[in-house]
């Protein structure tokens, strides 16, 4: 019965629409369409990335058979380059900042 009662509102309630309203619906579903074809690239973009890692670790075992210490070191120096990037990153940030506050003064 609840059910039933629910179906016959929705029904009246499309009725009554005016057709500015159905038109702003429409947008609205257009727009989240859109939103889960971006979101529906992305996660493949994730999956394809991934996979891409998988193949590079298994190339990089098949290669070398490095030991475990070696590919350590080679890790732990990514992570310093990466640091690295991020620090000056930042500090471009910082310069930026107190450009702008001399912009504003200056004004």
């Amino acid at each position: 019965k609840d059910r039933e009662r629910h179906r016959h509102r929705r029904h009246r309630k499309t009725e009554r629409k005016t057709k500015t309203e159905k038109d702003t619906d429409t947008e609205d579903t257009e727009r989240q369409r859109e939103r889960q074809r971006q979101r529906k690239t992305q996660t493949q973009k994730t999956q394809k990335d991934r996979e891409k890692d998988i193949d590079r670790e298994r190339h990089r075992h098949r290669r070398h058979r490095k030991t475990e210490k070696d590919t350590d070191t080679e890790d732990t120096e990514r992570q310093r380059e990466r640091q690295r990037q991020r620090k000056t990153q930042t500090q471009k940030t910082q310069k930026d900042r107190e450009k702008d506050k001399d912009r504003e003064r200056h004004r």
